[in-house]
Order: structure tokens, then sequence, then C-alpha cells
């Protein structure tokens, strides 16, 4: 039996990082008073969903060459793209937001 350790160092890898993202954007959503500190949680917690994909695709593409098996991927697989994507909508909000109130500050 050739099994590594590293394939449970690497599941338990991704566990936390989709924890620290989940956790990440709860904080972001009770942040929305501090809108630069919020806009900082945002980039952050897409860099984790990234990492997250690329700690994902690494080892599987890496095991490709040792099998012959396919990768399939279903469409949990997509969660995180999608996530990425509203993260970006979020941030454009977010951006808006700090444009008015600084225009607001500029008036008064």
């Amino acid at each position: 039996m050739t099994e590594e350790p590293g394939w449970f160092f690497i599941t338990y890898l991704l566990l936390i990082l989709i924890a620290a993202a989940i956790l990440v954007s709860l904080i972001t959503i009770v942040k929305y008073r501090n809108r630069i500190q919020q806009f900082r949680l945002c980039i952050f917690n897409i860099l984790l969903l990234l990492g997250f994909y690329s700690i994902l695709f690494y080892p599987l593409n890496k095991a490709k060459v040792h099998f012959t098996a396919t990768n399939s991927f279903e469409i949990p697989v997509l969660f995180p793209v999608i996530c990425v994507i509203l993260i970006f909508h979020a941030i454009s909000g977010i951006s808006k937001d700090i444009i008015l109130f600084r225009s607001y500050d500029r008036i008064s």
C-alpha cells in the first residue's frame, strides 16, 4: 500500500480554508459600518477561495499522472466560483458606498 499521508493533510487544509472563508464572510456581513475593513475582508476572502481551488486542483492533476482515472467534477465544485463572483459584486457596491460617503464629507 503506497498511500501518502499528504492526502489527509490536503483534505484538512481544504476544510480549514472553506471554514475560514465562511467565517470571513460572516464577519464581513457584520462589519457593515466599517466599509474599508469590509472591502479588505472581501479581498482576503477571494484570496482564500482562490487558494482553495489551487490546493484542490494541484493534487488531482498530480494524481492524474499516476492513475488512469479521469477527473469528473460535479456542480458543488462551482460554488466557490459563484462565491467569488458575488464577492466581486459586493466589492463594487462597497466601493460605491465609500465614494458616496466621501462626497458627503466634502459637502459638509
